[in-house]
């Protein structure tokens, strides 16, 4: 058995706690405007008009923040795991998965589109035939592709991680 460290546990669950935390602040801050909770000149009313657009941009900023919370509890492997039965786990904070070395169907090096300030943005995409896993970029990953592709040889290896700035 082969075991790669992608990040810890920890680091994860931190992350993870973090961001969602930041977006229940933001969905907080939001909602009473948004149901009517705040009084504005003696009167109760729901945010409208120029109102809305502060509503708006705090229920996006939560939404962003739980969808980085669940990137790093729920989507991120921090281990990977290559069995001697040619399969290959990958542990994450809250569920894990197990993926047959046959079912993969491609290895793609991507660039994250969204990422936290001073994070690696690169990413490794794992087709499989049930859906997909995306793995940060750890220091081994050409190590681990090729331990991959050597379990099953059909693997397609795609992508380059051009960073542009």
């Amino acid at each position: 058995m082969k075991t790669y460290r992608v990040a810890s546990r920890e680091q994860h669950l931190f992350l993870g706690i973090l961001c969602g935390g930041i977006g229940v602040v933001f969905l907080i801050g939001s909602a009473p405007s948004l149901l009517g909770w705040v009084a504005g000149n003696g009167k109760v009313r729901a945010a409208a008009g120029e109102g809305l657009l502060p509503v708006i941009v705090g229920l996006l900023a939560a939404w962003a923040g739980w969808g980085f919370g669940w990137r790093y509890l729920g989507q991120y492997p921090y281990r990977l795991c290559l069995a001697d039965d040619r399969s290959i786990e990958f542990q994450r904070v809250l569920r894990s998965l197990t993926v047959k070395a046959s079912d993969i169907r491609c290895i793609e090096r991507t660039v994250a589109k969204l990422n936290l300030e001073g994070h690696d943005a690169r990413e490794i995409v794992v087709w499989h035939a049930r859906g997909r896993v995306v793995i940060p970029y750890f220091e081994p990953v050409e190590q681990f592709i090729a331990h991959v592709v050597a379990l099953q040889p059909g693997i397609a290896v795609r992508g380059t991680w051009v960073v542009q700035s």
